[in-house]
């Protein structure tokens, strides 16, 4: 099977998920415990990836025995690319491309005696990175939450 041409980071991919299931849990938010065992990631880098979008004004956390994280607005009105940027902005700000970046040093082909100076998939490559993007500025958590979550997302706060 093939990898595929897009590679989202696992911090991307802990802040989207996590993003989506605090929609799903409404108001009441969640437990960073709760979240971790839910998306199948470590507390440790779930607090790392939360903190990011804390910093962004995307969640709000509060400390304590009865605290928690929350999404700082609506899930509706944050959008995904939203979280996809705010965890890539600070991770990949160096970079030009971070989606793929490991392409333009990789042939998709794997063929590592390519003569070509230019990729010939490159405007395919593009064309993708821009529907992506699209796709990703298009769509909120809320969206995403309506993967399965409903129903587990906000039990314990219950």
């Amino acid at each position: 099977m093939s990898k595929g041409i897009i590679r989202i980071s696992d911090a991307a991919s802990i802040a989207l998920r996590s993003a989506a299931y605090l929609a799903a849990a409404g108001e009441s938010g969640a437990k960073i415990s709760e979240i971790a065992s839910a998306i199948g990631a470590s507390k440790n880098h779930l607090a790392k990836v939360l903190a990011l979008l804390a910093s962004e004004g995307l969640v709000h956390s509060e400390r304590g025995p009865s605290g928690g994280v929350r999404l700082a607005r609506p899930g509706g009105d944050i959008s995904l690319a939203q979280v996809y940027d705010a965890v890539e902005a600070n991770r990949e700000e160096r970079r030009e491309e971070p989606l793929f970046a490991e392409l333009k040093a990789a042939c998709l082909l794997e063929k590592k005696g390519c003569t070509l100076r230019t990729c010939l998939f490159r405007p395919f490559i593009e064309e993708t990175q821009r529907k992506f993007r699209e796709v990703i500025e298009s769509h909120s958590v809320l969206d995403l939450a309506g993967s399965g979550w409903a129903d587990d997302a906000g039990k314990s706060a219950e």
